[in-house]
């Protein structure tokens, strides 16, 4: 059973708990307790809304003591504590509040020992449990696993349901294919992606309202004094300050509701071309940075026609299996190339391009938009991103980011060569290349063979129609 087939362990997942793991590596390094540990500490609110309350995890290896409280002082913030201990016996823990789990009706300790020599403690006030163990095998991490709900009781409100009692099971016959099903049942309802970038953008715009609302009223307040205390000035003073109150910002970050986070969320959650890299705070600007992936669509191709009909154009500096893959792609449109930019969203009021800057995906799925990458050429676009950020219409401006990305100028001989250049590059490696019908992308090598085969294929077919109808 592959770890990435279970909806705990997949990437959305990890996100959702902050890429904190619990406790892989070491001796207790197993995904499959990870999953576990991770589907108990999702709690639900009274709506059923999925909330995180993280089982702190303490892992260790020790030759051990003779008593067991220096595990649980050095340990003091932990929820579990799980150590192997090698060479003489086990430690035992006599602290107040503690309660061996060696003898019915809960006798985990001798079950754990069937695998490896075990003693299980548990302080139900402190909600606090301490295992030590000589050998955590495979096996014994499965079957501890499968008793974790009498190890861990304030967990369990409840008594266990069916389901949760078939999921114990499957641990300790170490049935991962159920597991995995069983884990996904549980949180099948959770979408991780929607959970993340809500969390993301949440209060960001309410910030942007509360400095810019804390910004005016401190220009109101220093106008209204100034009038006060200049009365020979009043009059250009008064226009000032009507001219504060009506600056762009003003009425409509006053005005604005907290649910605006929900506008970004929406559209960003229904433009999946886009993905917020992250949201911060520089001096008194709200920032958003995010990235774009889309196809490059909006080109002139009489203009790529004159470019490569002209054998003394740069576009000849370049190897033959450059300038042949270029021509399937935008002469011939056989394929279209994959790209991203990355973008800076300032206080809803101003947005850029940032060249230089790029996702972990560039260059090995993504090409780099040569115009906004190289140069942060927005071309057409900027002077409609400028008119819709003074109007206030940031999701328009944002399509523009988009159709900026999608965009391509064969007239610009500076960014085509760069951006030829960089295919040449990255010719074997990136797999940035999309065809209709088929699921995986391609690098530029892959695509050529590809339209070979094709063509070879399609000729052969030809072949064969024509001697059927001879």
């Amino acid at each position: 059973m592959e770890i990435n087939e279970c909806k705990l362990l997949g990437p959305k997942a990890s996100s959702f708990f902050n890429n904190q793991w619990f406790v892989i590596g070491g001796n207790f390094g197993n995904w499959w307790l990870e999953a576990l540990l991770r589907c108990i500490s999702i709690t639900r609110d009274d709506n059923g809304n999925p909330t995180l309350n993280r089982v702190k995890v303490a892992t260790g290896s020790h030759r051990g003591f003779t008593q067991g409280e220096p595990f649980i002082n050095a340990n003091s913030g932990q929820e579990l504590i799980l150590y192997k201990i090698t060479g003489g016996e086990l430690p035992s823990v006599t602290e107040s509040g503690y309660e061996s789990l060696d003898t019915p009706p809960y006798p985990v300790a001798p079950f754990l020992s069937k695998c490896s020599e075990t003693k299980v403690y548990i302080n139900q006030q402190a909600k606090k449990a301490v295992v030590f163990v000589k050998r955590p095998s495979e096996r014994w991490i499965n079957s501890f696993c499968s008793v974790l709900f009498r190890i861990l009781p304030w967990r369990f409100k409840e008594e266990l349901s069916e389901a949760d009692k078939s999921l114990y099971r499957a641990y300790s016959v170490g049935d991962m294919c159920k597991v995995a099903k069983l884990l996904d049942d549980k949180v099948a309802d959770i979408d991780f992606d929607a959970i993340i970038l809500s969390s993301k953008l949440s209060g960001w715009n309410k910030r942007i309202r509360d400095i810019s609302v804390r910004r005016l009223e401190n220009d109101r307040r220093s106008v209204e004094n100034s009038i006060s205390n200049y009365e020979a000035e009043v009059d250009s003073l008064r226009t000032r300050l009507q001219n504060i109150i009506m600056q762009q910002n003003c009425l409509a970050n006053s005005a604005v509701a907290d649910g605006n986070d929900d506008e970004l969320y929406r559209f960003f959650y229904n433009h999946k071309q886009l993905n917020i890299i992250n949201t911060g705070v520089l001096s008194e600007d709200i920032t958003l940075k995010y990235s774009i992936t889309e196809t490059l669509e909006y080109f002139d191709k009489d203009q790529f026609e004159r470019l490569t009909n002209n054998r003394h154009s740069y576009f000849y500096d370049f190897s033959d299996r450059v300038q042949k893959f270029f021509k399937l792609i935008f002469d011939d449109e056989r394929g279209k190339i994959r790209v991203e930019s990355v973008f800076l969203l300032t206080n809803l009021s101003s947005l850029r391009p940032m060249s230089g800057y790029s996702t972990g995906d560039s260059y090995s799925l993504n090409l780099p938009n040569p115009h906004l990458y190289h140069f942060a050429c927005l071309g057409g676009n900027e002077n409609y991103i400028q008119k819709y950020m003074r109007d206030g219409n940031w999701d328009m401006a944002i399509e523009q980011s988009i159709a900026a990305t999608k965009n391509v100028n064969f007239g610009d001989s500076a960014v085509i060569s760069r951006m030829a250049s960089d295919i040449s590059s990255h010719f074997d490696t990136c797999s940035c290349v999309l065809v209709d019908g088929v699921s995986k992308s391609m690098t530029p090598q892959e695509f050529l063979e590809y339209i070979e085969k094709q063509d070879a294929k399609n000729e052969s077919d030809n072949q064969e129609n024509n001697s059927a109808e001879e």
